[in-house]
């Protein structure tokens, strides 16, 4: 009977765990002007700008600063004007290929004689494509008004952008995980190579993997006169799929038209599962590379599994 109640107790508190909601950790992507185009009837005398794309909100927030000006000979109060600051409710997310998404955020009230007010913005910040030049990201701010008796009028002011540096109390701390066991599954060249220390880094944007490959021999056998290079890798986290009993985690990293390479990790993340399934090792990992051989013609693939605690 003693066991029987505390089982219950134990059931009673993973449902109790189970109910209480994760925090909510926000994704917002900040970026600031390179160049600005800025119309006059949106702000006279601009200053700094910002852009931030608030996808936990699902929102687009624009700040231009307005710069303090008196003309000539005229007597000015000596107060900075406010700035423009205009967020508007994310209508469209149009995912285009590498992983650069065009967003669009607008309000439209010109049916009941308002104005149409309209951000534009493309998102590069998880890219998974290498390019010969940098890509750079656009926005436009546009607004029209139609009120009756008189000519619709718009104007359009239009950025190029860079991702705004994030300041250092927000980078995330990355969790660190160390190699249990593992195995060369396909495609490696030197079948008696094999897996025998390393670690996993995991941080909210990016993976990091590790490990070191030796030669494993047998007494009857002869032995390579060298270490193989370990596997390491660094890819950007290009989604997450969360569920009761773990994370499921892909980062991608795709090369090709520039080396021919294309490196992916896929994780299952148990170490905040709440299932009742026994899990021994915390991360499992697949680590997977594509290429293609231009000496023999063909195409290339490998792939390796290991665990980690």
């Amino acid at each position: 009977m003693k066991y029987v109640f505390m089982a219950l107790v134990a059931l009673v508190s993973i449902s109790a765990q189970a109910d209480i909601p994760a925090p909510r950790v926000q994704n917002i992507q900040r970026y600031e002007p390179k160049l600005a185009t800025i119309n006059p009837a949106h702000v006279a005398h601009p200053g700094a700008s910002s852009f931030e794309i608030n996808y936990t909100k699902n929102t687009v927030k624009m700040v231009i600063v307005r710069e303090w000006y008196c003309p000539p000979k005229a007597a000015c109060a000596m107060v900075m004007p406010e700035p423009l600051i205009v967020e508007l409710p994310i209508v469209s997310i149009k995912e285009q290929n590498c992983g650069i998404k065009q967003v669009v955020a607008l309000v439209d009230k010109r049916p009941v004689d308002g104005n149409l007010t309209q951000i534009k913005i493309q998102d590069i910040s998880r890219l998974t494509c290498a390019f010969f030049a940098a890509v750079e990201s656009k926005a436009t701010y546009t607004t029209k008004s139609q009120t009756r008796g008189s000519k619709p009028s718009s104007a359009t002011s239009k950025f190029i952008l860079k991702l705004a540096r994030q300041q250092q109390p927000e980078e995330s701390e990355a969790r660190t995980y160390e190699f249990t066991s593992g195995e060369l599954l396909q495609g490696y060249e030197h079948r008696n190579e094999v897996p025998t220390s390393g670690s996993v880094s995991i941080s909210d944007d990016t993976v990091e993997l590790s490990v070191d490959i030796s030669p494993n021999c047998e007494n009857t056998r002869p032995c390579p006169m060298y270490m193989p290079p370990p596997i390491q890798a660094k890819l950007p986290i290009v989604s997450i799929e969360k569920s009761f009993c773990g994370d499921k985690i892909v980062a991608l990293l795709d090369k090709r038209p520039v080396d021919g390479r294309l490196q992916k990790i896929e994780i299952v993340d148990y170490s905040n599962a709440l299932c009742e399934k026994v899990i021994l090792n915390l991360i499992e990992l697949d680590y997977t590379t594509q290429g293609y051989d231009m000496r023999n013609g063909k195409e290339i693939k490998t792939k390796a599994s290991f665990r980690f605690n």
